[in-house]
Formats: C-alpha cells, structure tokens, sequence
C-alpha cells in the first residue's frame, strides 16, 4: 500500500512540471561540425554556413514522433517568416534513425519545406549522437560564432515560440523568395595607364539603397554614387571595396588588387595582358589562354575577397580545377609580375 501511495505521490509531482521542465536540452554550447547530404542531394557543412555570417537552427526529430509532429507546422512557419533560409538564418531538421522516403512521408504531411537530412542515408543520426540530443524534437540556435544560444527551444504551441527567441538576437523577418543583398561590381578596365580614367558599374542583388565605395590610389577615393568614375593618377595596384545596404541588410565585397596602374611616359607602345576562360560558366573546371607565353601566378576570389584557390599556370599548364568550390561567380586573376588581369567565372554543377 505505501508502495501504491509513493508511485500516485511520483507521478502527481511529474504532471505538476511544465513542459520545459519535462523536457531535456541539449548539452553542448558550443556546435560540432558535420557534413550532411539532405533529401535533394545537396551538401551542407554547418561550419561553412556559420562562417558565412548566418545562423543555424536545427530541429533534431524523428518521424514517428508525436510531439515533433505537431511542432513541425510551426517551425515550418517560422522559417518562412525569417526568409526562407536565404538571409539571417538557416533552418535544418536532422532525423535520426529514419531513411530518406520516411522523411519525405513526413515533410509532406506535416508541411516541412525546409532541407531534411535522413538518419540513414543522409547521415543525420550521428549528428543526433554528436550533440548528446536526449529527447525530441529538441530546436536549437547556433550563432555564427558557433556558440548554441539556444539549447532547446520548447514548448513549441505555435510559431511565436520560435520567432521570439530568434528575434531576441536581432534576427530579422524578410520574404520568402526575395534576394539578398549581395554587393558585386564590374570595372570598365583594370589594366591602365596613369592619369586614365576606369568606371565601375554597380552589379549588386537585392534591394540597394545606398553605395559606399573605397578606392585605394583613385581620385575620388570614395563615392556613395552607385556607377562612379574614378582617374588613377599614380602607378600601383590597388584594391577596390563596395558595401551596398538597405534599412535591414548590408553587404560588402572587395577586390584585394583589382587595378594595375603603370607609368606609362615615354613608352612607345604598351601591350596589355589578355586572357580567355572557357568554357565559363562550367561545372568547375576551366582552360586559361593567355596573351602572352609566360608563367602566371593565377588567384581565385569569392565575393567577399577571400582566396579560395592560387596555381601557377601557363599555356601548356592552363587547366583551372575549381570543381571543389561551391556553386557561385569567382574571380580568377592572372599576374606575371608586371601586369594582371582579372575575369568572372562562374560555376554552376
């Protein structure tokens, strides 16, 4: 009989704790990196998302989960409400334990568009193991610091529960479907003599409704006019940066080294590098023919100005292999010392 008394007393203190209470968080603060394959066949790496400067939240779940199940609708709504994945943030629901048609039962049932990563195939149920998950769905935050700001975002009634939080950190709402800003640009030459004049031409996505430009050695050395022209006076390389913003997003690129200026006083004649990349776009790989028969030291740029590959190449070692970058636009820049020119390639699996 105390036996039967205990067991009422136990079960009466469980249903008196709030669902919080009920329910365990993940215990790590700081994200793990992965690799995963989701249900279309596209690659993600956590680490390269974060890196990017978006946050990630992932919703850790299974399919015959009934609590992930009926907060799947809601969270659904709240990516939509942030953009779709394509600004502040990024949503991921990784299963475990379930391969890729039970996850297309679910995303189609419960209304999931979001990506999905199976258990099985897509390599989502060692995920789950990796951050000690204890209890589904559990919905956390990463900051593209990799600290996890939120370790478990429950109880999930409706779509508020998870906008809030992910508002609290300044994470804005945005339109499925509309681009981001991203800050690109063009120049009329980058190979010139001195007192020449170049323009740039403003080629950047979304809304823009401001430029700041900076060019080093140029006259102007900044404008806020969205297409300037810009006379280089002095000899060098310089590097050109843009940042395009709007009231919600800003975006900024630069060009380490775009412009080659040279002294041209008293030269006869000056004779300008020429180079041609094809086929462009490609699914990574590209041939390079230069003007000239010499050995040029060829980097490549992301638009945000990183060097994602360097090679030293000729025209009987002309193969540029960029088929390990993501698909995007690059910038491929040739240089043999006294000259260099630069071209867009684009690369599209």
């Amino acid at each position: 009989m105390k036996n039967f008394f205990l067991s009422i007393l136990l079960i009466s203190v469980v249903f008196a704790l709030s669902p919080k209470q009920l329910h365990a968080q993940c215990p790590l603060t700081e994200a793990v990196d992965f690799t995963v394959t989701d249900l279309e066949g596209n690659t993600i790496n956590l680490f390269e998302i974060l890196d990017g400067g978006q946050y990630v939240v992932i919703d850790f779940f299974f399919t015959s989960c009934g609590p992930c199940q009926s907060a799947a609708p809601f969270i659904n709504e709240a990516y939509e409400h942030f953009g779709c994945g394509d600004h502040d943030v990024k949503f991921i629901a990784m299963d475990t334990g379930d391969d890729n048609a039970a996850c297309e039962w679910f995303d189609e049932t419960f209304g999931v568009t979001y990506p999905t990563v199976s258990g099985i195939e897509g390599g989502g149920t060692a995920v789950c193991s990796a951050y000690g998950i204890p209890a589904y769905p559990t919905v956390i935050l990463i900051a593209p610091d990799h600290s996890i700001l939120e370790q478990d975002i429950w109880p999930i009634p409706n779509a508020g529960a998870v906008i809030s939080p992910l508002e609290s950190y300044g994470l804005q709402a945005h339109e499925c479907g509309a681009t981001p800003l991203s800050a690109e640009f063009e120049a009329s030459a980058v190979d010139i003599c001195d007192t020449e004049q170049i323009q740039f031409s403003d080629l950047s996505l979304g809304e823009v409704e401001s430029w700041a430009w900076t060019f080093e050695g140029g006259d102007p050395a900044t404008s806020t006019e969205q297409n300037p022209i810009v006379t280089y006076n002095t000899a060098g390389i310089f590097t050109v940066e843009l940042t395009v913003s709007n009231e919600s997003e800003e975006s900024t690129t630069i060009d380490t080294e775009m412009i080659t200026v040279h002294n041209c006083t008293g030269l006869a004649e000056y004779s300008k590098l020429e180079m041609t990349i094809t086929p462009n776009p490609s699914h990574g790989n590209f041939f390079i023919d230069f003007s000239a028969e010499d050995y040029y030291e060829v980097f490549v740029y992301d638009m945000t100005g990183h060097i994602v590959y360097d090679a030293k190449l000729s025209n009987n070692n002309n193969l540029l292999d960029l088929s390990h970058l993501e698909n995007g636009i690059y910038i491929v820049k040739a240089s043999n010392g006294m000259t260099q020119i630069k071209e867009r390639v684009v690369i599209q699996k």
